[in-house]
């Protein structure tokens, strides 16, 4: 029992590090194509 419920943190964690990083990756996708505005140079 014990066994799974780290099985079910471990793909929790997995789960929200993609989200993360999906969301991440569409925000440069729309800084790179100029629809969010910053002041100064996004690298």
């Amino acid at each position: 029992m014990k066994k799974l419920f780290q099985i079910l943190i471990i793909i929790l964690t997995i789960y929200v590090l993609l989200i993360g990083f999906l969301n991440n990756y569409s925000t440069k996708r729309k800084i790179s194509e100029g629809k969010l505005e910053y002041p100064g140079r996004i690298k």
